[in-house]
């Protein structure tokens, strides 16, 4: 048998709505690109940071660690219209990941030997091998339940980072970068344009006059640095080859991830629409932490922004994938405008009335937040600990960034066959700005600044490949009207009959 639809969309002006809802949604995602610029300078100006007064010397010699040197070389390089050529900082990053990583792993073995102490106990970092025994251990459920910490372990731990942190201070680093801050914004600007060298004439350390050559044979390479609380200086020395290296093992593991669930929403999909729903709400909220523990685990990134973006982009590509494309792969043609339990359109109301209501929800809720404050912290054995449990809950702008374009993506994509899309996309995202307000003010603790990265390429990229699905899916569905297995050879008195 040949199955054929009854589904007749001669009607010119259903197509010239689409079009129009096309037309409509391109002009509103370029107003919206204008304004986040707009934004994006207006908060610039009016937020004065050290990055307005500083630079950052990519390509510094690696034996130049003199300070000294470089602060006489910065003001030195200035035009004389300059009135104040002061250089009120310089910073000097060195290629000591090692040692930071230790430094780093001591202190926080420390606090953790600090939260195990008992109040009576007085804490002496000096002395810790006293309080191995002072210490009580911890119960015999709690370290197999709780995967509670013996603190001898904790010590002997601390000792180990203490002998390499000791071997490694007697170590002479390399010169990775070099922060120069001024007095002026004027300073820092003139800065920038005296040297702003093409990275041809850098590479053959060529292009520039005498007086501007470092130690007179070095071209340096300036930009304006990140935000001072975004810099990861443990990776600032990362090559960029490794940085490649790693992106690719990272971005593998997240095409696995990928593959792996989409076949379980397919196993979903079999029993019905609302396991569908069900399996990618689980998916999508477990995402970020996968893509978070991928990044932080095998990817170097000198600063936060490029970290979060590096996040932002495997998260949102995960939860569009999950989201919407996998519904349309493995829905058969023939299933596409079909109603039922098991078919797209039950899939999709589903998937769009979970991010309504879960969502918010959950995040109003805090459970574990609520948890903390209410009960562990006013139970807490002292002042410090119980203020640990009132710490505000983290959060990543990108993260935020893939809730607003996964619901964009979802509607676009199935814009034609489901444009009541439209009204779920605008109560999910009217109801996750007043709740994401609520939870900046209420709930999320401060995080640090990441500049305008990951705004910049949402609008530069996301939103317009959203707007390239929507064109190029739209059409595609409504070349797939009736969406049956018939061609044109049975006449229309035949498909009223029902005939196959």
């Amino acid at each position: 048998f040949i199955l054929v639809n009854n589904c007749n969309i001669a009607d010119r002006y259903a197509g010239i709505a689409s079009f129009c809802s096309l037309i409509f949604v391109t002009v509103s995602i370029f107003l919206l690109s204008r304004y986040l610029r707009k934004k994006e300078v207006d908060f610039d100006l009016q937020e004065q940071t050290a990055t307005d007064y500083s630079i950052e010397v990519i390509n510094p010699p690696v034996d130049a660690n003199d300070p000294e040197v470089w602060k006489e070389y910065m003001e030195g390089i200035l035009p004389d219209e300059v009135q104040n050529k002061h250089v009120t900082c310089c910073t000097v990053a060195l290629d000591n990941t090692k040692l930071i990583n230790h430094l780093s792993a001591r202190r926080q073995l420390m606090l953790q030997l600090e939260l195990m102490t008992p109040p009576e106990i007085p804490f002496d970092k000096h002395n810790i091998e006293e309080l191995g025994h002072e210490i009580p251990l911890p119960p015999t459920w709690k370290r197999y339940l709780c995967f509670a910490t013996d603190p001898r372990a904790l010590i002997a731990k601390i000792r180990v980072h203490e002998e390499n942190i000791e071997e490694l201070s007697t170590q002479t680093f390399e010169v990775s970068s070099v922060f120069i801050t001024y007095e002026t914004e004027e300073a820092q600007r003139a800065a920038l344009k005296t040297l702003d060298v093409s990275g041809w004439n850098v590479w053959r350390n060529t292009g520039v006059e005498e007086r501007l050559l470092f130690r007179g044979d070095k071209v340096l390479s300036l930009k304006e640095p990140a935000e001072p609380s975004s810099i990861r200086y443990e990776d600032l020395d990362d090559t960029f080859a490794k940085t490649v290296t790693q992106l690719m093992l990272t971005t593998f593991i997240s095409l696995v991830l990928i593959v792996g669930g989409a076949f379980l929403i397919f196993l979903a999909r079999r029993r019905s629409a609302f396991a569908s729903g069900i399996t990618i709400k689980i998916i999508n909220s477990l995402t970020p932490a996968v893509c978070s523990m991928l990044v932080n685990k095998f990817e170097s990134h000198a600063y936060e922004g490029q970290k979060q973006t590096s996040e932002y982009v495997k998260v949102t590509i995960f939860r569009w994938v999950s989201t919407a494309i996998v519904n349309i792969i493995i829905t058969p043609f023939t299933s596409t405008t079909k109603n039922g339990a098991v078919f797209l359109l039950s899939a999709l109301r589903a998937t769009f009335i979970f991010e309504l209501v879960t969502t918010p929800v959950l995040q109003l809720l805090d459970i574990g937040g609520n948890v903390k404050r209410h009960i562990l912290g006013p139970r807490a054995v002292d002042q410090r600990r119980m203020d640990l449990k009132f710490l505000g809950n983290s959060y990543t702008l990108g993260e935020r960034y893939t809730d607003l374009t996964k619901i964009l993506f979802l509607t676009f994509f199935y814009a034609v066959i489901f444009p009541t899309g439209f009204f779920y996309a605008f109560a999910t995202l009217a109801l996750t700005y007043w709740v994401d307000k609520y939870s900046l003010l209420r709930q999320w603790g401060p995080a640090p600044k990441v500049g305008s990265q990951i705004s910049e390429i949402s609008r530069d990229y996301f939103f317009n490949a959203a707007l390239l699905a929507f064109a190029i899916f739209g059409a595609y569905q409504w070349a797939g009207f009736p969406y049956d297995d018939a061609c044109g050879m049975y006449s229309s008195s035949m498909i009223s009959k029902g005939k196959t």
